[in-house]
């Protein structure tokens, strides 16, 4: 399994606290498993874009660094 992948204890997880915040009803663990699996994929995918760079911060960075990458000419 890869890191990408949600890892099924994380996922039993989830579906127990949404299990015991509807009152702990019987036979609805398909549905509480399918709530949580949703519901780490979006908090995953949102992690994700969260920690990506804007586009200007990269060319900045990378603009900061080819300058002091050059030597000074005398």
């Amino acid at each position: 399994m890869t890191q990408s992948a949600i890892d099924k204890t994380h996922i039993r997880e989830a579906a127990y606290f949404f299990w015991l915040d509807e009152g702990k009803p019987h036979g609805r663990d398909e549905e509480h498993w399918q709530k949580a699996v949703v519901a780490l994929k979006q908090a995953k995918a949102t992690t994700k874009r969260a920690t990506r760079k804007p586009k200007e911060d990269v060319k900045a960075t990378s603009e900061s660094k080819t300058k002091a990458a050059k030597p000074a000419v005398s």
